[in-house]
């Protein structure tokens, strides 16, 4: 054998060796990212965005990382929890994951959160909402990049008052997370110096006439309505609160949820004139929401509602964390802490991961729902930066 022969056999069975050792073999397998998300049940619109989001969150910010692809894994919770749970425990046991995304219905982030923090596996929220998540609940392990009740309620709270509404009813439907939000709105509210008139929640999914508590607002003789209804109950409700005859005499304050974009179809000129705190809205006048809404409609035919750019946002932190440990994801731990100090600028503003609670700071926006040319869309009104929550519940052991 001549010896360029011999070198180039040597040189053959070389890479072959090189491509057989544990850490090149690691290396070349795709970073698996599962997403749970309702692809069927009462949330299925809303799962459909977060993962349109999370698409393409991988295709400008990937779609790999130091050579490794990114592979997203969709799982359906059909908007059940324990449903959520089994899914959960699937990705990690059974597919392997490097991270988890999605996770839209609070009680099954509360159920998931010890079983990936157990795990080890990082986990980026995309749109659950308990307070609790980062707060007497949180972990090293889980991240929200939506937004907490609190974060939306308690700046409304301030911001009433300011403008003038001294007394506020609340009205909500009976369940965790607008009880949450009516006790944070309040917190704020009266801090400021403005007094509840009066509160009331319906049965949720049980009420066809919202009459007799219109009735309560109505006597009561607030300043403002505060109105916390989702989904077919907030067309219900603002349906019934303009023919009631209180739209043009009573002002509705709201949370996001109660007008959102996927409603405006539905609800028609009865949401014009509500006033929301939301975390984005479509209509921001920046470059990166615009170039964000141009390749969201490029790719999906649509607007963009907040459950989309909450699932671009939730991917492009998992995706900026894998970046800073250069893709490798044997060193969980490692992975995690990077996630945690992540901090960019996107649609919906400076974005940044607040290492004490792994939860996102972020812009809230008070805007009114108008009608221009025919369309219902928002109208910002004001903007509070760099918006936080509150630490103190928040005892993170620390990551090992």
């Amino acid at each position: 054998m001549t010896q360029t022969r011999r070198a180039a056999g040597f040189g053959l069975c070389a890479a072959a060796a090189l491509a057989l050792a544990p850490g090149a073999a690691r290396s070349a397998e795709p970073i698996k990212i599962g997403a749970i998300v309702a692809t069927s049940g009462n949330d299925t619109a809303q799962g459909a965005e977060l993962t349109n989001g999370m698409r393409l969150a991988i295709e400008q910010f990937g779609p790999s990382v130091n050579g490794r692809d990114i592979r997203l894994l969709v799982e359906d919770d059909t908007s059940n929890p324990n449903v959520g749970l089994q899914k959960a425990r699937k990705l990690i046991q059974s597919d392997g994951v490097d991270i988890i995304a999605g996770i839209q219905l609070s009680s099954a982030a509360l159920a998931i959160s010890p079983v990936v923090s157990a795990a080890r596996v990082p986990t980026v929220l995309s749109l659950s909402a308990a307070n609790a998540l980062t707060g007497e609940k949180c972990s090293p392990w889980v991240f929200r990049a939506s937004y907490a009740n609190s974060q939306l309620a308690e700046p409304l709270g301030k911001w009433a008052f300011e403008k003038g509404y001294k007394s506020v009813y609340i009205l909500g439907s009976d369940f965790v997370t607008p009880r949450e939000l009516a006790s944070d709105f309040r917190k704020t509210f009266e801090k400021a110096g403005g007094k509840v008139a009066g509160e009331a929640f319906s049965p949720f999914g049980k009420t066809q006439d919202f009459g007799p508590y219109l009735s309560q607002v109505r006597a009561a003789a607030p300043d403002a309505l505060l109105a916390i209804y989702f989904g077919a109950e907030a067309i219900l409700f603002t349906k019934q609160y303009e023919s009631f005859g209180m739209k043009d005499k009573l002002p509705m304050i709201a949370t996001l949820g109660t007008t959102p974009v996927m409603l405006r179809q539905a609800q028609g000129d009865s949401s014009v004139g509500v006033i929301s705190s939301l975390n984005y809205i479509p209509e921001l006048d920046t470059p990166e929401n615009k170039a964000f809404q141009a390749s969201y409609k490029a790719k999906f035919g649509s607007t963009a509602s907040e459950f989309g750019v909450m699932g671009f946002d939730s991917m492009r932190f998992a995706i900026e964390g894998l970046k800073k440990v250069n893709g490798a994801t044997d060193d969980r731990a490692a992975l995690a802490r990077a996630i945690s100090q992540v901090s960019f600028k996107g649609p919906r503003g400076p974005m940044t991961m607040d290492p004490k609670t792994n939860h996102v700071s972020q812009n809230i926006y008070i805007a009114k729902a108008v009608k221009t040319d025919g369309e219902v869309g928002f109208e910002l009104l004001d903007t509070i930066t760099n918006v936080t929550t509150d630490s103190t519940a928040c005892n993170m052991p620390p990551l090992k």
